[in-house]
């Protein structure tokens, strides 16, 4: 997972235009400034709402730990249901808390995304 993380990283350094960098050495930035004020804000905009997706990906795939026989919600959640016998009632209430909070942070992301929207360019 890291792996995809440090990918999205590099990929946004790569959208930053050489002549960000050139501009920078012009005014004699330092390197240090140079990404702290004009690199890594662009990066910022145009990686935050992949790695936000990507991160809602994970959440999503969490469950998939159940398998593995370790606990997370939905194994919780099925240690109480074979104590008190509903089974439906808390794998219905585990998956509207999952559909809550994808849902929740996919509106977030489209709004993020819209909100960096550069303009003119076409989706």
């Amino acid at each position: 997972m890291t792996a995809y993380y440090s990918e999205i990283i590099r990929v946004g350094l790569r959208a930053v235009n050489k002549g960000q960098f050139e501009a920078c050495q012009a005014l004699a930035l330092s390197t240090f400034d140079t990404y702290r004020h004009v690199v890594l804000p662009q990066v910022f905009r145009v990686a935050s709402p992949i790695i936000l997706s990507q991160t809602i990906i994970l959440f999503q795939d969490t469950s998939l730990v159940y398998v593995l026989s370790l606990t997370d919600l939905l194994g919780a959640a099925s240690k109480l249901a074979q104590l008190n016998g509903r089974l439906v009632e808390m794998y219905l209430a585990v998956a509207v808390v999952y559909l809550i909070i994808s849902s929740a942070a996919s509106q977030f992301v489209t709004s993020l995304r819209k909100r960096y929207a550069i303009a003119g360019a076409h989706r």
